[in-house]
């Protein structure tokens, strides 16, 4: 997630009929610095481009997909979910949709060292989209559809290796996922995500395993294996 939180977002219990809730939409120019945002990581990292096509609303989420957890009426963020074969949507939840909020909690975060150094609002959705680059990557190498966690500990694997590969020692792992930030070291996919975040922030300042993670995400092909063709 883009900010404080967990996978465990969805669901929750819900006796209201779905006809019967009140379906809100994006304010306008939230949805479209989400596109934006969308569009440039999708250029950046190809591996994961036509692969998201929903952006929703946390009302529309609920309509589409089942209730949320009453706990995420806490605190604004926005999450991913896949949709199968590779591919993702975001939504994006009424806190930060609708009140500068989550900016200001993302800002505060990062001074705190819980986001990558110089990162900033728009990166909610580009550590979103990180969440949804895994699921392509790992489609893409895998041929089926894996856990995004399970995916992140095959990214970050790859990574050390590319990394020992180059000379730079991988003894302290944990060490250096967490100078990512704080929210990298929370679980595989986390780190992956605050990696490309580090690395469109930072630039050749960022992580050596965040280049080294990104450099992976951007080459399914180097990984992907032969399958056998029926």
């Amino acid at each position: 997630m883009g900010g404080r939180g967990s996978d465990s977002v969805l669901h929750r219990h819900n006796d209201q009929p779905p006809h019967e809730r009140h379906v809100t939409p994006l304010h306008p120019e939230t949805e479209r610095q989400a596109w934006q945002t969308i569009r440039e990581f999708s250029h950046e990292h190809p591996v994961v481009a036509n692969h998201v096509h929903e952006l929703l609303s946390e009302s529309q989420y609920e309509l589409l997909h089942g209730p949320l957890k009453a706990d995420t009426k806490r605190g604004a963020y926005a999450a991913t979910y896949p949709t199968g074969h590779g591919e993702s949507g975001i939504f994006i939840n009424n806190a930060l949709d609708r009140t500068g909020h989550g900016y200001r909690s993302y800002r505060y975060d990062r001074e705190q060292g819980f986001h990558p150094a110089s990162s900033n609002k728009r990166d909610i959705i580009y550590h979103e989209m990180g969440h949804a680059a895994t699921n392509s990557w790992g489609y893409q190498v895998n041929g089926t559809v894996k856990p995004t966690k399970t995916v992140a500990r095959q990214i970050i694997n790859r990574a050390t290796k590319l990394m020992h590969a180059h000379g730079v020692s991988t003894q302290r792992k944990r060490e250096m996922i967490r100078r990512i930030s704080g929210y990298a070291a929370e679980n595989p996919a986390e780190t992956v995500a605050e990696a490309l975040v580090d690395v469109r922030a930072n630039g050749r300042n960022a992580q050596p395993i965040s280049r080294a993670i990104n450099n992976v995400i951007n080459h399914p092909e180097r990984y992907t294996r032969h399958r056998k063709r029926h």
